[in-house]
């Protein structure tokens, strides 16, 4: 398990449902964790939800079934934060024509994630999982989590 202090962390939230977000979700599942899946895909959480993965990984539809029942998806990140401890952020870096990639759905993301933590107490782990450089990380995620939830990212 992971722990903060003491307390023990088992309540974990994966944004963004794809080839790499819910593997996470279902092995974090299957190792005891209750996991949030956030999604603004619709169809995507309705299949999760269902019990069928979207995905095409070596078992994972075998252990999306088995585990199931310790996982939830949503596209709400209202209710996948204030019922978590720690976010895993998995959104799509998509390539531009330019051969450069956009972040316009990581910083989306994280406007949604800033927006919540602006509510929330507690200390909170916010782990950026997508294909990003650096820089993008301390000059405009970091930013964004700042502006959106009045805290300091540390």
């Amino acid at each position: 398990m992971i722990a903060r202090g003491g307390e023990e962390l088992n309540r974990i939230s994966v944004v963004g449902l794809g080839k790499s977000g819910l593997p996470l979700a279902v092995s974090l599942a299957s190792k005891g964790f209750q996991v949030i899946g956030v999604d603004v895909d619709e169809r995507k959480v309705k299949a999760i939800d269902s019990g069928i993965s979207l995905v095409g990984e070596t078992n994972l539809q075998e252990m999306l079934t088995r585990y199931k029942d310790s996982m939830l998806a949503t596209p709400d990140y209202d209710y996948a934060l204030k019922n978590s401890d720690v976010t895993f952020v998995f959104t799509n870096t998509p390539s531009n024509p330019d051969g450069s990639y956009s972040t316009r759905q990581l910083e989306s993301a994280c406007q949604e994630i800033g927006k919540v933590l602006r509510e929330k107490d507690l200390f909170y782990v916010v782990v950026i999982m997508s294909t990003v450089l650096p820089l993008t990380r301390e000059e405009t995620l970091k930013f964004i989590l700042e502006k959106y939830s009045g805290k300091s990212v540390e």
